[in-house]
């Protein structure tokens, strides 16, 4: 019995020494991941974040630095698990959701970010980083309603662009701050609902709803082409053809768009 207390002892002694050592190397890789996070060395920063969470995957600070730094090196939907990881381990920790926040405006979605600057000032109603971007997306969610208001009017294209705008948003494309305008029966434009920072992104096109040339030369129209030994020219060409050919298909999934 006394052999077996001292193995414990010995064991619970090393567990405790190891975790030490963890915890230790854990908060110099944190201070690392910091400095280099201030000089603007966001690559570096993360390689140190990303092995401190390996040591300690429960410190919700250092899911919060690395939604950051992924925040830095414009990796807006990591920046986005990271915060929602952080908001998982600590939910009443006001600076989670400001990370969440910060995300979901980069990925265009206004809506959930209001509601992240919400559930942070509930925690902590005098931050002012928390009150400066709630301020700014309530007032671009008010000018971006009103801009849609009053482009919806006298425009005798009003359906097909609801369509257009409907199959786009369902399959994943985003652009809150765009809207189209009629002028003439061949004149339509694409304006903004408001004013766009020089690097802020406007729009987002999934894979499948960008329709390419390589798309048109492997569709029906594009093979038959090809076994003819047609020479064509430009790729604004090949285009025209499958256009005319899913045009003609009642079940194309570019139906809402030609």
């Amino acid at each position: 019995m006394a052999k077996k207390n001292r193995r414990q002892k010995r064991k619970a002694a090393k567990n405790a020494q190891a975790s030490g050592m963890d915890s230790g190397a854990e908060g110099d890789l944190k201070a690392k991941g910091t400095k280099s996070f201030v000089q603007g060395d966001y690559k570096r920063a993360m390689e140190y974040f990303t092995k401190a969470i390996e040591l300690n995957p429960k410190d919700h600070t250092l899911y919060s630095n690395r939604a950051a730094t992924q925040y830095q090196m414009q990796s807006y939907a990591e920046a986005l698990k990271d915060a929602q990881e952080c908001i998982k381990l600590k939910p009443d920790w006001h600076k989670g959701y400001l990370r969440e926040g910060l995300a979901f405006e980069k990925l265009l979605q206004y809506p959930e970010a209001k509601k992240s600057y919400t559930n942070g000032l509930k925690i902590a109603p005098e931050d002012p980083s928390l009150i400066k971007h709630m301020k700014a997306i309530e007032d671009l969610l008010d000018e971006l309603k009103l801009s849609e208001q009053e482009s919806a009017a006298d425009n005798p294209d009003g359906d097909r662009f609801t369509r257009l705008v409907t199959w786009m948003k369902d399959g994943g494309c985003k652009f809150p701050k765009l809207y189209m305008k009629y002028y003439t029966e061949d004149y339509r434009g694409v304006h903004t609902l408001c004013s766009i920072p020089a690097d802020d992104m406007v729009l987002y096109v999934p894979q499948n709803f960008i329709m390419t040339t390589e798309m048109a030369k492997d569709s029906a129209i594009g093979k038959a082409i090809r076994r003819s030994r047609y020479d064509i020219r430009s790729a604004h060409s090949w285009l025209a053809c499958y256009l005319c050919q899913e045009k003609h298909d009642l079940n194309s999934f570019w139906k809402p768009y030609i």
